[in-house]
């Protein structure tokens, strides 16, 4: 493909598109106000969102970077390395009787993204969930003074979470996040029985609070957490602790928005700072409590994520890097 002016494109590779009209022939291949975008990768292209964008004058677009951002691609068998932000790593530990048996472990089996995910159980395919109580923790707000900050207002947490067992097996509550002691924060789950009629339904719990214990819409065909299979969740919460009455949460499955909106009862807590902040089987409860399954591609966010911006982190059901996932 040639133009009537001196320039000449000789070789064409990927999709080619331009921006502004008109083209004027004695401009090309480039106008000072447009751009070509071409799908060849290295400088001085750049990499959004899995494709590769040429901006020729230097107009790259920035991104939204996570308050913190665990890709679990750094294997340990003692913490987790986080990016973002906030360099929060986190402590694989088990406070239950078997005591370092059972902590979380990095594993190379079904992972999500990557090299790694880190899994909740004795082994890879978890035989021993329901005699654990196994976590990862990322410190408390008494330690890290950022952690009340954001938790205090508006956050947001995605997560892929992959459940190792089927429905019938799982315990009763599932634990995924939590800020929490024994007697005050938060926590949010799943439950997966096989004898409630609430299977795969989402929950969360405030203490100290009426009704304490709130879900979403069971029984949900798209919005249900699935097993032995990977799962995009996340957990966006809206205002202030200073007006926890107007304070309130929604909740996405696999990019569906669970009952169409923010939950009816809002969501108010107060901030504790000696809670801790963790993942996995919930503080305040005995054995059956526990997390078996798998997570990857962890970020939290210090603003309430859109339908849109759920979206670009769904990407489809194939996941993102969360530092190259929200545009600006």
């Amino acid at each position: 493909m040639s133009y009537s002016s001196n320039y000449t494109i000789t070789t064409l590779s990927g999709n080619v598109e331009q921006y502004n009209t008109p083209f004027l022939a004695a401009q090309a291949p480039f106008i000072p106000t447009g751009r070509i975008r071409q799908g060849t990768t290295g400088a001085p292209y750049t990499l959004v969102n899995g494709e590769s964008k040429k901006y020729p004058f230097g107009a790259a677009p920035s991104y939204y970077i996570p308050f913190v951002y665990y890709d679990m691609e750094t294997s340990s068998s003692t913490t987790v390395s986080a990016k973002g932000t906030n360099n929060f790593t986190g402590t694989l530990w088990d406070r239950g009787a078997a005591g370092e048996n059972y902590k979380p472990h990095y594993t190379t089996e079904n992972p999500f993204r990557g090299t790694y995910s880190v899994a909740f159980g004795s082994t890879s395919d978890h035989p021993g969930y329901n005699t654990t109580k196994a976590m990862i923790d990322f410190g408390t707000p008494a330690e890290r003074q950022e952690w009340g900050t954001l938790f205090s207002s508006s956050w947001s947490i995605s997560m892929w979470f992959r459940p190792a067992v089927p429905v019938g097996s799982w315990p009763n509550y599932s634990g995924l996040f939590h800020l929490k002691s024994l007697s005050s924060g938060y926590s949010f789950m799943t439950n997966y029985s096989d004898n409630s009629g609430s299977e795969g339904s989402m929950q969360w719990y405030v203490s100290n609070t009426t009704p304490g214990w709130n879900s979403w819409t069971k029984d949900q065909t798209s919005g249900a957490l699935q097993p032995q299979q990977w799962n995009h969740i996340v957990y966006a919460i809206s205002g202030s602790v200073t007006d926890p009455t107007a304070r309130k949460v929604k909740c996405y499955v696999n990019n569906v928005l669970l009952d169409g909106d923010y939950h009816s009862d809002p969501f108010s807590s107060v901030i504790n700072e000696n809670d801790n902040v963790m993942f996995g089987h919930w503080y305040n409860a005995g054995a059956g409590w526990t997390t078996s399954g798998s997570v990857d591609e962890m970020s939290i966010w210090d603003f309430t994520l859109t339908d849109g911006q759920v979206d670009s982190l769904y990407n489809n059901g194939t996941g993102i890097d969360a530092l190259q996932a929200l545009p600006k």
